[in-house]
């Protein structure tokens, strides 16, 4: 099972995300490293353990603001043994740079359309799609959850009311998404706490977990990340 940190970044700088209650997010405290500082997180990450993918929330640009692109590429260009998941908040073919070195996640929440996704796939065939919930409730287009033919190969189940919030994994909607994905990838995000909530994912056949808070609290430690992926090492 591979396991993905997360970071945050609004205005430049890590932020700690909180249930998706974004207007409330406040700048990143953690017990890896002195600061927010987006390189200074990342460094603290692989320090931690050698994490071979990190997965970034531009808010700004989620939210039709400005976008740190330019921390981004300053990301990608120091960590070039890392891969980046990268949500934007792409939500046209126009706004997909298929020459990035970074992988676009395509969060749902855009209200990105059927057609439009299959789209995006066709430009883009390794893009993520990612299925946002706030509070059990699908964040984005209806048909986007009917239309699974359409889907890419790698799913990640994002519970954002979950997030931040040390009440678990929401582990019934992540089973229904993996019942209808059929023999696709599926990443969990939002609410995993601590070698429990790993375990159970990993038996449910989950294939990677995106996790923050966790790490930063050191409620999951290296020696409990080194267990679960190399669980299903060859």
């Amino acid at each position: 099972m591979e396991i993905i940190p997360v970071i945050d970044l609004r205005q430049n700088q890590v932020v700690h995300a909180v249930k998706g209650q974004r207007r409330n997010y406040r700048p990143l405290q953690t017990s890896l490293c002195n600061g927010h500082c987006p390189e200074d997180i990342v460094q603290a990450f692989i320090d931690t353990y050698p994490f071979k993918t990190v997965y970034i929330a531009d808010l700004d640009a989620i939210q039709g603001r400005t976008n740190n692109d330019q921390i981004i590429e300053q990301l990608l260009n120091k960590f070039q043994s890392v891969s980046f998941w990268v949500d934007q908040g792409i939500s046209t073919a126009i706004e997909l740079d298929i020459q990035s070195r970074r992988q676009h996640v395509i969060g749902s929440e855009t209200n990105i359309s059927p057609a439009t996704l299959n789209e995006l796939v066709t430009l883009s065939p390794e893009i993520i799609l990612s299925l946002d919930f706030q509070t059990n409730n699908f964040f984005g287009h209806q048909n986007l959850l009917l239309k699974t033919d359409l889907w890419p190969e790698t799913i990640i189940v994002m519970s954002l009311s979950r997030v931040g919030s040390n009440n678990g994994p929401d582990y019934k909607l992540i089973s229904d998404i993996q019942n209808t994905a059929g023999d696709r990838k599926i990443y969990a995000a939002g609410g995993v706490r601590h070698e429990d909530d790993l375990q159970v994912l990993n038996d449910m056949g989950i294939d990677g977990v995106l996790i923050a808070t966790a790490l930063h609290t050191q409620q999951i430690t290296p020696d409990t990340l080194l267990k679960f992926t190399k669980k299903n090492a060859p």
